[in-house]
């Protein structure tokens, strides 16, 4: 397994190490964008009022046709 690691190594021109950190920074950078993302969502959904005055009730009955009696 090491002399396949280092042949790995050699190939892409990279040790085992640095691909190992930049794959755990760029973990890190995108928890740390997905965090950002959140934090922003928040933050819109804080400062916005909405346009209900009261929350909304669905009713089945109301997505329906009034029904209209037969003569």
């Amino acid at each position: 397994m090491v002399e396949q690691t280092k042949a790995y190594e050699q190939a892409i021109g990279m040790s085992l190490e640095k691909m190992l950190c930049d794959y755990l920074l760029e973990k890190v950078r995108r928890r740390q964008q997905a965090e950002e993302i959140m934090r922003d969502l928040d933050d819109l959904a804080e400062r916005s009022k909405g346009r209900l005055s009261e929350p909304y009730i669905f009713n089945r009955a109301d997505a329906y046709e009034p029904e209209i009696p037969y003569a």
